[in-house]
């Protein structure tokens, strides 16, 4: 669980405009919660209780097992919100270190240093794209289909490659449909780096070996924690210092840091 220290703010934070503050921040967080007020439709993400049921968790589970099984490497294709979320907790507990990234940038060299790195070995892919015509994922898939399809034959699609993309538009349907591969949906209205614990970030942590539903555990009781309506509500109080702090007019700039060079990309995908 992260901790808040405020034991230096003192100095720097007046306590009744603190307190007031405080109590326009609850009554915002009350508006988030009922999904009320601007941005409302891009909130599910405070409702993953409504994800993380247990069929999807398994079935996740069971076709990520057979990627795991057929695999010497697992390329994961996807970029920003598709690719920072899966990085920040791989970095970290990389599991069993068969997910290459592949897809968040134009680089001809890292491209060709993937490519080198699977000659030789048995590989899958995982492509993760709401729109399918995203540039950089678009284009590696591209190339690295053909090297899959080259390899093993077209038949081989069904079995290795998943698609996690939108339930029924984008460039990837004509795919699913033709070759009838795994796929799994990126919720309309969870965006960017909120859909980390979607089949966007869940599918890559269990082709990883994770147990996804301790993960999901965690994020449920997570959620209960910081949804409290309460002034000791860590992540209210967080919010409202940072508020006080930054239109004050004396404190614009924060600061994020970790000593551990793991953690580099939960920093990343925090900002």
């Amino acid at each position: 669980m992260i901790k808040l220290n405020e034991k230096f703010l003192e100095r720097y934070l007046d306590k009744s405009l603190f307190d007031k503050k405080l109590n326009i921040a609850l009554e915002n967080l009350e508006k988030l919660l009922s999904h009320k007020g601007e941005g409302s439709e891009m909130t599910d993400w405070l409702n993953y209780d409504n994800y993380l049921h247990d069929d999807l968790l398994n079935n996740i589970q069971i076709s990520a097992r057979r990627l795991i099984n057929i695999s010497d490497y697992i390329v994961s294709i996807g970029i920003g919100g598709s690719y920072l979320g899966i990085k920040a907790l791989l970095e970290p507990f990389p599991g069993n270190k068969k997910i290459i990234f592949a897809g968040n940038n134009l680089s001809s060299i890292y491209l060709e240093q993937i490519i080198e790195k699977l000659e030789g070995k048995d590989f899958s892919i995982i492509v993760i794209s709401k729109s399918g015509t995203t540039t950089e994922p678009s284009l590696v898939f591209r190339i690295l289909l053909q090297k899959l399809i080259k390899k093993y034959g077209e038949d081989s699609i069904k079995n290795r490659v998943v698609l996690i993309t939108d339930k029924e538009k984008g460039a990837l349907q004509r795919i699913k449909q033709k070759y009838q591969c795994d796929h799994f949906i990126i919720p309309d209205a969870i965006g960017g780096r909120f859909s980390i614990f979607t089949p966007v970030g869940l599918y890559p942590f269990a082709a990883a070996g994770h147990d996804i539903k301790k993960i999901a555990k965690v994020v449920k009781d997570s959620l209960k924690s910081y949804s409290i309506k309460s002034k000791e509500n860590p992540a209210l109080r967080y919010a409202t210092i940072r508020n006080i702090l930054y239109y004050t007019g004396k404190y614009h700039i924060e600061t994020l840091i970790s000593y551990e060079e793991q953690l580099r990309y939960l920093l990343e995908w925090w900002k």
